[in-house]
């Protein structure tokens, strides 16, 4: 038996029908419950976002105190403490020998456009601007805002909505990092950063040592 279908999902037609077995409506742990009774297996975290589980406790409560405290502060332009606490810990895990500072974001494809303007920003103040290409990596999945859409290795239908990515490059993982050598040979000096998830998010394909090695090696001299 098929369920009337008010709501356009993300990537798939406006009236695609999904059967009980398809719509969830829980999850606790590592399963997902559906509407036939089913439960299965989460292998991905949601969308890779629920590394510590669905109904964590600690999550849970965390958020619950936050929506009575404040259930709403903007970062536009002003500070507020929660977010300024949060900052504090994030660093103090991360390392405050590298890093000083945090850009909180609404989701990860507004997280990557963020750092896509960083990288520009940093080389249009440093040396004019000559540094604009992002490279990412075929396979890939950044977002579908439309500069973490254009970073996307994947075929997201980035030619149906005009997405521009005239600034954006994408090179194999499967080769060792030889094509991206090859790339930097030929316009590092217009690459303002290179992207990379370590496992790639769509596929779980996990870079090889080997690609990582030659990548903070082309980073290291092509950085100047």
């Amino acid at each position: 038996m098929s369920l009337p279908n008010a709501l356009w999902t993300s990537m798939l037609p406006a009236d695609e029908i999904f059967t009980h077995d398809r719509v969830a409506v829980g999850a606790a742990g590592n399963r997902i419950e559906f509407a036939d009774g089913s439960t299965r297996l989460c292998a991905t975290s949601g969308l890779w976002n629920v590394p510590l589980g669905f109904g964590n406790p600690a999550v849970a409560d965390a958020v619950d105190r936050a929506t009575r405290d404040a259930s709403y502060l903007s970062l536009f332009r002003a500070p507020h403490r929660y977010a300024q606490d949060a900052a504090e810990a994030l660093i103090e895990l991360a390392d405050p020998s590298r890093y000083r500072r945090v850009i909180f974001s609404t989701s990860g494809g507004a997280a990557n456009d963020a750092a896509m303007k960083l990288a520009r920003q940093y080389w249009s103040q440093k040396s004019g601007g000559s540094r604009s290409i992002v490279v990412g990596l075929r396979g890939g999945y950044h977002g579908t805002m439309y500069g973490s859409h254009a970073l996307s290795g994947d075929d997201l239908l980035q030619s149906a909505y005009f997405v521009d990515r005239r600034a954006v490059r994408h090179v194999s993982h499967s080769d060792d990092g030889e094509e991206l050598e090859t790339l930097l040979k030929r316009e590092g000096s217009r690459v303002a950063s290179v992207v990379v998830e370590p496992v790639l998010g769509s596929g779980a394909y996990a870079l090889s040592e080997a690609f990582i090695d030659r990548l903070l090696a082309l980073g290291r001299s092509t950085a100047s």
